[in-house]
């Protein structure tokens, strides 16, 4: 059977101004390094976070560093690679 993996972004309150990312991808995975990193509208690196475990979650407080707009998220975790859009808005 084959192992099922995720990355999510997510706010987790109305009043928390960032979003909150989360994944969980196969255990083989983590034996190779792993980052996660936010792009600008622009595609400005605006966070870059390693990961160290197969699965976890991180916040980011988007709103003081890059205010609204559009931007991705980038995942990589061994040869797994997801990207999300997500929107920050007032």
């Amino acid at each position: 059977s084959r192992a099922h993996s995720y990355f999510i972004c997510s706010n987790p309150s109305s009043r928390f101004s960032g979003v909150r990312f989360a994944w969980s991808f196969p255990a083989q995975s983590v034996r190779q390094k792993g980052s996660l990193v936010v792009y600008s509208p622009l595609g400005r690196t605006l966070m870059k976070f390693s990961l160290s475990t197969n699965s976890g979650s991180v916040s980011w407080a988007g709103a003081r560093e890059g205010g609204m707009g559009v931007y991705l998220a980038k995942i990589t975790c061994g040869t797994n690679k997801q990207t999300v859009k997500f929107i920050l808005y007032k």
